[in-house]
Order: C-alpha cells, then structure tokens, then sequence
C-alpha cells in the first residue's frame, strides 16, 4: 500500500542540495548496483504479475499451488530484467561489478533450483514437467560454483558479511544427495571440488558448531563420498585419493564413536562443548524428529536416508534449513568475517 519508487541508478555525484531538477538515471555500472539489486529482488519477491500467476514470493518457488511453468516463466523474466540492467555492464575487474554479477546469477540459478525442485513432483503436471536430474545436478553445481567463487576471490572479503547470510545449503544439499546416486562421471568430478571448496570456506562445518544443519551436511557428505567409492569399485575403476577434507571427516566420525556416552539428563548442557556426530543414524524413516535435537546435540541424526525410488525426505533438511536460516538472521553482524 505505498507508492515510493526505487533509487534511481546514479553515482553520489550525481546528486549536488543545490539542484532544481532530479537528475536523469544512467544506463550503466553505478555505486548504487548492489543496493538495487537487492531492491529489484524485493520488488520480484512481492510482485503480482497477472500474466505468470506467480507473485514472486520465495515461498511461492516451492508453492505447489503454481506450476513449474508459471514459476519458470517469472524467473525467465526476471532474469532478463537483472541482464539488461546489471549483468551486461558489469567489469569483472572492478571488485563491486563482480560482486553483483556473481550474485545475481547465483540466486537465479538457485530459485530455478527451488522451483524444479523434486518435492513438487508429486503435483507437478504433466504438461509442465520439472526439469531433469542431469539439469538440476547442473543447476546445484552452478549454484555452488559461484558461491565458491565469491568465497575464493580476494578482494570479495569486504563483501563476506552477505556471502555468509545467504549461503546457498538447499544446493549444497541436493548436490551431495546426488552424488550418492551417480556414477563417476566429469560432471560427478567438478562437483566434488566444488564440495572441496566449500568445506576449505566454511571451517564451521568441519568444526563443533551448535547448529545440527551442519552435522547432518558432514554426515551426508561422508555418505555420498562412501557412495562415489562403491561405484568406483563397481566399474573396475582405481579408488580416488582420500581427500583431506574427507579424512578430517573419518577421524572426527571414528572419535565420537570412541567417546563414551553422558547418561546424565542434562544433556543439552554437556553437547554444546562435544564435537559433532557424524555416525549412521539408527532411528528408523519417519521417526525424525527435528526437535528433539534441541534436547541433545549428540543424538545421531540424519535425514538423508533415500527412499527404495532414489527420493528423499526433504521436510526434514527444510526444517534444519530453517533452524540455520533463524540463527543466522540473529547472530550480529559484528560476529560474522
């Protein structure tokens, strides 16, 4: 119920107290690109377009209530928007043009990613089929790729406050559940050093973190690895390597099992200083029970396991997803690098 207007696309100075007249927008890179990115993002995320049906809720990529085609059509021309005005102007060398390049193409991959997702496949209709695996593997690894990216450029440090808050889990996520159900492939390789890097970023995840996300996302990693390994042997191919990350993973499975386990009831208070359970979950599929990890830490959770038709049970990784997302929104910006 309002009617201000986006910023104008303009340098500060472009605007001077004493002038009469607003000043024309410039068609072009500006200091105010990053600012209207995330505006245009807003303004996508509210819209009602009555010629998609889709109002670009974030919730609504997920909604069952529209379909693949709607939600596709609306990001297609958002997509288009974000290329006429940011993308094609961006200098990759000027750090701020790289910076909003990478993260504009970075959320369209990921909401294509939501919006295909396979939790909509139950109602998805025929006429409007989601994307392919093979697609949506690709889709993730982008997705991935370009936070890598972000992660790794030196001069993307001043801008890591808004790579960490919107860290992309839900790719991260469908492309290790992938990887334990493909056979080794280039597409399987470049994967698995994007997985590399994002574990040689995040060091939480290879440390004793307090958000249960990031044990189910290490145990699901060492499950996807073991996966890779079977195949490997099945196809008379020589083993891999062990990768460091992936032997930091074993040694830190192989010690919690070694660790005797507190009966104490006050058990909440014990796991926030143990290290991370990374072992095979033994509760049965649909016992999970998000919640009680509030309870214990310790408790070896993972809503990884797949089904007999290769699917997944993702209401439990939407509800640790939501758990990081809450505690990420509340931490103070002071604590992030």
């Amino acid at each position: 119920m309002w009617d201000v207007k986006l910023p104008l696309n303009l340098d500060d100075t472009d605007l001077d107290p004493n002038m009469g007249d607003a000043p024309e927008e410039r068609l072009g890179a500006t200091e105010m690109m990053s600012c209207l990115l995330r505006y245009n993002f807003g303004v996508f995320y509210r819209r009602h377009d009555p010629v998609t049906l889709f109002d670009g809720n974030w919730a609504k990529l997920s909604d069952k209530g529209n379909t693949i085609a709607q939600k596709n059509k609306g990001i297609d021309e958002f997509e288009k928007l974000l290329q006429d005005k940011f993308i094609k102007y961006c200098d990759p060398l000027v750090p701020l043009e790289f910076f909003v390049c990478a993260v504009a193409r970075c959320a369209i991959a990921q909401m294509r990613l939501v919006a295909n997702h396979p939790r909509n496949m139950d109602k998805s209709p025929s006429s409007n089929p989601l994307l392919d695996r093979d697609a949506l593997f690709e889709l993730s690894i982008k997705v991935i790729e370009y936070t890598g990216l972000l992660f790794s450029s030196k001069f993307m440090q001043r801008y890591m406050w808004h790579i960490c808050q919107h860290f992309p889990w839900h790719a991260l996520v469908y492309l290790l559940t992938e990887l334990r159900q493909r056979e080794p492939s280039r597409q399987v390789n470049r994967a698995w050093e994007q997985v590399f890097i994002v574990y040689e970023h995040k060091p939480e995840l290879l440390i004793h973190s307090q958000h249960p996300l990031h044990k189910a996302v290490c145990n699901l990693t060492l499950k996807a690895w073991e996966s890779g390994k079977g195949s490997q042997c099945r196809q008379g191919l020589p083993p891999r390597p062990i990768p460091p990350v992936v032997q930091e993973l074993y040694a830190r499975r192989a010690e919690i099992r070694s660790a005797p386990v507190a009966m104490n009831t006050d058990s909440a208070t014990d796991a926030s200083s143990a290290p991370p359970s990374y072992q095979d979950s033994t509760v049965q599929q649909g016992e999970t029970n998000v919640n009680s990890l509030h309870v214990n830490l310790n408790i070896p959770f993972t809503p990884d396991s797949l089904n007999s038709d290769g699917t997944v049970d993702w209401s439990a990784w939407d509800e640790l997803f939501n758990l990081e997302f809450r505690s990420t929104a509340d931490m103070p910006q002071s604590h992030l690098p």
